[in-house]
């Protein structure tokens, strides 16, 4: 295991050492392929590929949820959305459950939060339990009538104010970018086009969508440079991803939310850190639920004993793969309104599409469709070619485990017909 030079460790004449300040970065809707450090052909992510290269990347990492609030309450609890009640955005985190905030306010940390997106909001998420500083505040973007975001200017400089104003370390700073969720806008300083005759909606949404992505990097990177030029970038834990990805035509789809295809839920994970090997890649299989355990770990701090996750240290200290075991997903349907009615209604309701990946195997059911769906993502990564085969003995052993899985989670569930 590793020996963290900034952990909590007895001095000589007793007293003790700040442990490293916590920086979480999550970017909303940005999907793993769309970083030049992940292979991507565009520069996008210039300042995210420099902080790759200090840190380790993770090749391989999948959301629970591809939904905003359901999917970082997954993150901070290390508990599947059917668990946490965050089913929908607009449903509220139970109050029962402990957050990474809460945690790490426990154990002397100062918390601090900048969000830029609506289902975030403190009075609808949830999350604003255990920060001592919840900037939740929304005035950019317009999508169906409602405000739903700030620019990524906006969140960085409410952070460094935050900075300026004083958090004693050590601290925990969570900053939300939300810029790359639809709808999709070119920003005038990074406009991209497609070759000549490659006018397809799929290019013209792309290059939007990379131009939102760049716009957020150089944000990030001012933000970056700015715990530099305080000396508190190399005190602290740096980890960077998002909540989910976005379906850029593939499958003939644009968006997310109701559906569990890959480019959907692969999401980007880069950790950077004291003691943490510089330029490291992990190509394991990682579920988000194995964050908060593995910023626990590397704190030299226990997990709570219901989190379902695992720390990922072994993975990167010693080459030792994670332990391999089923990941499930699950979504469920559109966003629920302020209204108490619909609220207590809807928190009731089950998911529209659940999944369970093991090894290369990928099986997912719809229930509004009644449709299985099997990929091995090795041989078919875009999940084009549907395997699913009701009469093969291994397959039917799939589709047991995922309905298994989900009968436990819900008491009113039925097992599709042909099982």
């Amino acid at each position: 295991m590793l020996i963290l030079a900034a952990a909590l460790i007895a001095g000589a004449g007793g007293a003790e050492e700040l442990r490293p300040n916590v920086i979480l970065i999550s970017v909303d809707t940005l999907r793993a392929d769309h970083l030049s450090c992940y292979g991507y052909s565009r520069a996008t992510t210039p300042n995210l590929d420099q902080l790759a290269e200090k840190g380790v990347k993770f090749l391989d990492v999948t959301s629970a949820i591809p939904l905003t609030n359901p999917a970082l309450s997954a993150l901070l609890t290390s508990l599947p959305p059917s668990q946490t009640g965050a089913t929908r955005n607009g449903l509220s985190l139970r109050p029962e459950h402990q957050t990474l905030a809460e945690l790490l306010r426990d154990q002397g940390y100062i918390t601090a939060a900048v969000v830029s997106s609506w289902p975030l909001h403190g009075s609808r998420s949830g999350l604003a339990r255990g920060f001592d500083y919840y900037d939740d505040r929304l005035a950019r973007k317009y999508y169906l009538g409602m405000k739903i975001e700030r620019d990524a200017r906006w969140v960085t400089r409410q952070a460094q104010a935050r900075l300026v104003a004083g958090l004693p370390e050590p601290f925990f700073l969570w900053v939300h970018y939300a810029d790359p969720h639809r709808p999709h806008l070119t920003q005038s300083d990074y406009r991209f086009h497609h070759p000549p005759g490659e006018n397809s909606k799929q290019a013209r949404v792309e290059d939007r969508y990379d131009s939102e992505i760049v716009h957020t990097d150089r944000w990030i990177g001012v933000l970056l440079d700015d715990l530099q030029r305080r000396s508190q970038h190399e005190r602290s834990l740096i980890i960077v991803l998002s909540d989910h990805g976005e379906s850029l035509g593939d499958q003939h789809f644009f968006g997310h939310g109701r559906r569990l295809y890959q480019s959907i839920l692969q999401i980007p994970l880069i950790i950077a850190g004291p003691e943490l090997p510089a330029g490291k890649e992990v190509s394991a299989p990682v579920h988000m639920l194995d964050i908060a355990p593995t910023i626990l770990d590397y704190l030299r701090l226990p997990p709570l004993p219901n989190m379902t996750g695992q720390s990922l240290l072994a993975a990167v200290s010693a080459d030792q793969h994670p332990e391999p075991k089923p990941m499930f997903y699950e979504t469920y349907g559109m966003a629920v309104p302020g209204l108490p009615g619909l609220k207590k209604r809807w928190s009731q309701t089950g998911p529209v599409v659940i999944a369970m990946r093991l090894g290369p195997l990928k099986i997912i059911y719809s229930f509004r469709h009644r449709q299985w769906e099997l990929y091995n993502l090795e041989e078919d990564p875009k999940e084009e070619h549907n395997l699913f085969d009701p009469d093969d003995p291994e397959i039917r052993v799939l589709a047991d485990q995922l309905m298994q899985w989900y009968q436990a989670r819900n008491s009113s569930s039925q097992s599709p017909p042909g099982l």
